[in-house]
């Protein structure tokens, strides 16, 4: 059994306002800390900027990523990479 698709309602009805003006979309200014929102049919086209705790990383909702979650598109782990060690030069008096 799969479980429904959930799209945070809040961010639904306000997605839906600015839709009918969509100026703000366009421009990339929705701001979206709803990672866990699946993506619908409705959003293709529109530029969204989700939050992965530090910054804000734009994502571009086309037909290929529906069905998916915001969060997948927006990293939230840097990667670590480990500092070689300084070879000290042996000097001899």
């Amino acid at each position: 059994m799969k479980k429904a698709a959930f799209v945070n309602p809040n961010f639904y009805k306000t997605l839906c306002l600015k839709l009918k003006s969509p100026e703000n979309l366009l421009k990339g200014k929705a701001r979206v800390h709803y990672r866990k929102s699946i993506l619908v049919p409705k959003f293709v086209g529109i530029t969204f900027n989700v939050h992965n705790g530090k910054d804000y990383l734009k994502v571009y909702v086309s037909e290929n990523i529906i069905g998916h979650k915001l969060g997948e598109f927006s990293g939230s782990r840097s990667r670590y990479i480990f500092k070689s060690k300084k070879i000290k030069k042996n000097k001899k008096k």
